[in-house]
């Protein structure tokens, strides 16, 4: 595919965005606080962004990110104590804390993430224990890249409460997507449970996500004045397909031919000198698994043995029967220690923004899902988030239209949950 790079002209209308929301500042401050007030924000939450230099949008957005090692030592202090200002706002008696880690926890790198996690819940004064839903009656001690073990206990149920090694939690913190499902005694117990259980990935849907993205996205840009496509992608969903027998094919063609020609009306209007593309990807699931990008919507019938296995499953081998397909967005960054493409994450708890990084891939180019093996990430300057839900702070204006679009991001994903703790009653796990 060949597509043209981002240009100084493109990256002039990301300078107007960036000086529209810094002029707005105190109206977007006060717009958040009232937000805030009708929505429960994530314990966590991870955004992927996408800036393209002419538009600047989530890609992504995680409730169990997976990445807090990659935060500087400064933000994970400082997430540390927004940790214990965000649960003792809510549970005020809260002592214990049992932290349920994802199964996989071979992945030396997850360890160490689950470890900083755990970490940060201990500097915050709570008394931690890491939980795996396993059948194993001992606990399990793995490394950490640096050869030091962390130990993880199996999970007890008893008379509706959670325990591990003997531990009565007062709260469960989950670290833990949720991809194959929960057992029904988890979800028997009266232990408040962060996030819900209802915002694992057995239930829940990017579709429906960034449906509810969409209406937050719009609600800002009516705020300061901005058409809202600057900030959001535009999107589609095939919910009936099956890459092996190429069941759906017709649906994913049609939905990438109308994504394409809207993608290309805007860039045309705008005289943006970039190739659309779409992303088509998994409506459910993480770690960057069953994503691919075309150009040319007859590409999807050209799929080979390969490329339709690895979008036949998701995380835990789980079939691929639904997928939501994307406005694919460049990114205009590198990185400055070794020119790889990079895109900025920006991590949150509760309602604030705590920190970020970027995460970098030199054999990738500027279109492709850099959420791959290879590569690594840089971290983001503590300076730049210390203050970046005040009204009065100081800061680079990239980074403050950052911290706003994580924002909202987060505040779509809180909308969400409150849809589904509405809904009827949840299907239990496996």
């Amino acid at each position: 595919m060949n597509f043209y790079s981002p240009t100084k002209e493109t990256g002039h209308h990301f300078g107007n965005l960036d000086q529209k929301m810094i002029s707005h500042q105190k109206e977007i401050e006060l717009w958040f606080q009232e937000a805030w007030q009708k929505y429960d924000a994530p314990i966590t939450c991870s955004v992927d962004l996408r800036n393209s230099g002419f538009k600047l949008s989530p890609i992504d957005t995680n409730l169990y990110p997976a990445g807090f090692n990659n935060l500087s030592q400064q933000q994970q202090a400082h997430a540390s104590d927004v940790f214990k200002q965000t649960i003792d706002a809510k549970f005020a008696d809260c002592q214990n804390i049992i932290l349920i880690a994802e199964y996989h926890t071979r992945n030396p790198f997850y360890i160490e993430n689950i470890h900083c996690l755990h970490q940060m819940l201990s500097n915050a004064g709570y008394q931690t224990k890491l939980g795996l839903m396993t059948e194993s009656a001992e606990p399990i001690r793995l490394l950490r890249p640096s050869g030091q073990p962390v130990t993880f206990y199996p999970l007890q149920y008893m008379h509706a409460q959670l325990l591990a090694d003997s531990m009565t939690a007062d709260v469960i913190l989950m670290n833990n997507d949720l991809s194959n499902g929960f057992p029904d005694a988890l979800a028997a117990i009266t232990t408040p449970i962060l996030p819900p259980l209802a915002m694992g990935w057995c239930h829940r849907s990017k579709f429906t996500y960034f449906e509810h993205y969409q209406k937050i996205a719009q609600q800002f840009a009516d705020l300061i004045e901005i058409d809202s496509w600057w900030i959001r992608p535009l999107f589609e969903m095939c919910d009936q397909i099956d890459f092996m027998s190429r069941e759906g094919e017709d649906c994913l063609v049609s939905k990438a031919e109308r994504l394409l020609y809207l993608i290309n009306q805007k860039y045309q209007a705008l005289q943006i000198k970039h190739r659309p593309y779409v992303v088509v990807k998994a409506d459910a699931g993480t770690y960057g698994m069953g994503v691919m990008m075309i150009d040319d919507p007859q590409q999807l019938r050209a799929l080979n043995r390969k490329q339709r296995n690895q979008m036949a499953s998701s995380k835990g081998k789980q079939g691929v029967a639904k997928v939501i397909m994307q406005e694919g967005i460049s990114t205009y960054e590198t990185s400055m220690q070794t020119h790889g493409a990079a895109e900025p994450v920006i991590y949150m708890i509760g309602d604030c923004v705590v920190g970020g990084f970027y995460r970098v891939h030199d054999q990738k180019s500027a279109i492709e899902n850099l959420n791959a093996p290879g590569m690594h990430f840089e971290s983001l300057s503590h300076r730049e988030f210390t203050r970046c839900d005040s009204i009065d702070m100081t800061m680079n204006e990239k980074f403050y239209s950052y911290s706003v679009i994580a924002r909202l991001a987060s505040l779509a994903a809180a909308s969400e949950q409150k849809e589904a703790l509405t809904a009827p009653k949840i299907r239990r796990g496996q």
